[in-house]
Formats: C-alpha cells, sequence, structure tokens
C-alpha cells in the first residue's frame, strides 16, 4: 500500500526527478488535463477526484517520506494546475485545450509554486496534507484570475 500511494502522491513517479520535481508534476498535470479535458465531464470528475484524494494522500506520502512536505509529493501541483484550467470551456466558448492559455497557465501557476506569494506561502505552514496542498490550490486559483484577465486583453 505505501508504494501505490507514494505512486500516486509523486505523480506517477514523476515527484523522483532530481531536476525541478515540481515542474516535472505540472507537467504530468498538464497531460493528465489534456486526457480529461476531452470531455467537461471527465474534467470536473477529475478535479473533483484530485481534491478528495490530494490531501490524504499527500499527508500520508509525508509520513511514509518521513519530512515536511517533500518535493518528491507532486500531486499538489496536478491538482492545482487543474484547478487553475477551471471554466475555460465555459467561459471562453473554445475548447479546454487552447495551447495559448494551457501554456500560459503553466507558466504563471509554476510563477506562483515558486515565488509563494502572500497568503501562499503562509498556507504551507499547516498540517500534513492540507500544508502541502492547500498552497498549490490558492496558486491555481491565482493562476485561474490572472488567466482570465489575460484572456481580456489578448482576444
Amino acid at each position: 500500500m505505501k508504494k501505490f500511494i507514494l505512486f500516486l502522491a509523486t505523480g506517477f513517479g514523476v515527484g523522483y526527478s532530481p531536476i525541478m520535481p515540481g515542474t516535472m508534476g505540472t507537467i504530468v498535470a498538464v497531460l493528465l488535463f489534456l486526457f480529461a479535458s476531452m470531455n467537461v465531464y471527465i474534467f470536473y470528475s477529475t478535479l473533483l477526484l484530485l481534491l478528495i484524494i490530494s490531501v490524504p494522500l499527500s499527508g500520508a506520502a509525508e509520513k511514509i517520506i518521513g519530512q515536511k512536505d517533500p518535493a518528491s509529493v507532486v500531486i499538489d501541483e496536478i491538482v492545482g494546475y487543474f484547478v487553475a484550467m477551471v471554466g475555460l470551456q465555459i467561459t471562453w466558448g473554445q475548447p479546454f485545450w487552447n495551447y495559448k492559455y494551457l501554456i500560459l497557465g503553466f507558466v504563471i501557476f509554476r510563477i506562483f509554486d515558486i515565488v509563494k506569494p502572500w497568503p501562499i506561502k503562509q498556507l504551507q505552514d499547516l498540517k500534513g496534507g492540507w500544508g502541502i496542498v492547500i498552497d498549490d490550490v490558492v496558486a491555481g486559483i491565482f493562476t485561474r484570475i490572472l488567466l482570465q484577465i489575460a484572456y481580456i486583453f489578448l482576444k
């Protein structure tokens, strides 16, 4: 069971990458997003599943690894990117996979996740899986807001 938890929490193992594991996790998120966004129901079901499992999986992985917020746990990047991409097809009347916003979302999300402006950094102080996941969810929300603003100016 521990191996399965780590497999999921590390984004199918990419979190073990020696180079930028968070970025590698976000790349997995983009690939998963491309699949899930083929259908609005699949997308929102995947997002809901990620929101439900990410906190307990992250907390369990943290205990298994024995380190607070281990870099190898990247399910938080996956759920954060999905949050960033919420509603694109509804708001903008175009497919989820518009590459301009797919890439822009990736870049903005990574900046928020790396720089961690207020209140994102403070959210990491929460215990267990909540501290691992919630900062990325908020980074996803901030990314989503900036994507909406970008859409207004890049039409």
